[in-house]
Formats: structure tokens, C-alpha cells, sequence
């Protein structure tokens, strides 16, 4: 943090989402990695063959090009309200 007061403000943020239950670790992960593990780990175990080929090409065809570099921790709504607007 640049300053003290920034750091003892993020301090004090991530200690009441700690006690809200509600704080989230940051992740090293990127979008694109997060679907290859979502993938890899989930979908080849719960789904069909069709359903993963599905969830595996249309993940290839729309989301990684879009968001696939960003860190799945600094995904916004505004992230994604401006991908489904370029789908549209």
C-alpha cells in the first residue's frame, strides 16, 4: 500500500468480511484457467460427454476470448455486463 491509512483501511475491510463471513481469498487464477479447472475437475464427472463438449467450446468460443487473461478476482460486473453486451 502506498500509504498507512490505505493499508489500515483494507485492514480493517477484510477484517469485517472476515467477521461477516464473507471475505473471499484472493486467487492467482485467471479466467482461463479457472474454466479448465471448472472443466477439468467438475464437468468431466457430473455432466455428459455432449454437455462437457458444449460447456468446453462455447467456454473456447465466447468467454476466454472476452475474459479469459483477466484474474477471476478482479472480474467485475462491469466485466460482465460489457461481455454479454458484445455478444449481443
Amino acid at each position: 500500500f502506498r500509504t498507512l491509512k490505505l493499508a489500515n483501511a483494507a485492514l480493517t475491510k477484510a477484517l469485517a468480511e472476515i467477521q461477516a463471513g464473507t471475505y473471499v481469498e484472493p486467487v492467482k487464477m485467471t479466467v482461463r484457467e479457472f474454466g479448465a479447472r471448472w472443466l477439468r475437475d467438475y464437468c468431466r464427472e457430473n455432466v455428459n460427454a455432449n454437455t462437457y463438449e458444449y460447456y468446453a467450446n462455447n467456454l473456447r468460443r465466447y468467454v476466454y476470448p472476452h475474459l479469459g487473461g483477466a484474474d477471476l478476482s478482479k472480474i467485475t460486473t462491469l466485466d460482465i455486463q460489457g461481455f454479454y453486451t458484445t455478444l449481443r
